[in-house]
């Protein structure tokens, strides 16, 4: 699916209601208009094979307010190199999510901001299993964690079919360098700073 989101070119749209959901049940793109934050993906629209599905990924339950300076840097490049890893290993599984104080502040009234973004991503043809954890704040930080950390840090469990063992080993891994896509031209970008 990763070859597939390269080919194509980023839907250029407004977030939309998720069909089955009440408006109250759900934020709406305008919220986020005049606010300090961003529409944070947590499925990247390029990680869709087609149109169809990227247009899936702008439904306003995919996103979360994140700061710019996250979602525009250290996150995009997060995003790059794991769909880097999928170009590179042909599978790799993705569970990404938002992370939340007991008492979350609102955007608009509604929304809860969250305090960190992460990503879980395990790789089959390798044993990687492993999580990077994102603050969501101006001068945003990346931490690499297991996966047994992060469900303790989350109260979700990304693999739950994986090991104990295997959940709470911290793997020697180094994420690729991911890509911009723009025109059929590859370029690649800096590596999160994740430590």
């Amino acid at each position: 699916m990763a070859l597939g989101g390269d080919s194509i070119d980023r839907v250029k749209k407004t977030f939309s209601p998720q069909k089955g959901l009440t408006a109250a049940q759900q934020g709406r793109h305008a919220d986020f208009a005049n606010s300090p934050f961003d529409r944070g993906h947590m499925t990247p629209a390029n990680d869709a094979p087609d149109m169809a599905t990227q247009r899936d990924t702008f439904v306003v339950t995919n996103i979360v307010p994140q700061v710019s300076d996250l979602n525009e840097h250290l996150w995009a490049r997060l995003e790059a190199s794991v769909h880097e890893i999928a170009e590179q290993d042909d599978e790799v599984y993705v569970v990404t999510g938002p992370g939340f104080d007991a008492f979350p502040q609102l955007l608009a009234g509604r929304i809860a901001i969250p305090t960190t973004t992460w990503k879980a991503i395990y790789i089959p043809t390798t044993g990687v299993v492993i999580a990077f954890v994102a603050t969501n704040q101006a001068d945003t930080t990346c931490t690499i964690v297991t996966i047994a950390e992060l469900t303790a840090m989350t109260g979700i469990d990304p693999f739950p079919s994986l090991l104990a063992l295997v959940k709470a080993k911290r793997p020697d891994f180094t994420l690729p360098a991911g890509m911009q896509v723009r025109a059929g031209q590859r370029t690649p970008l800096p590596l999160p700073d994740c430590h």
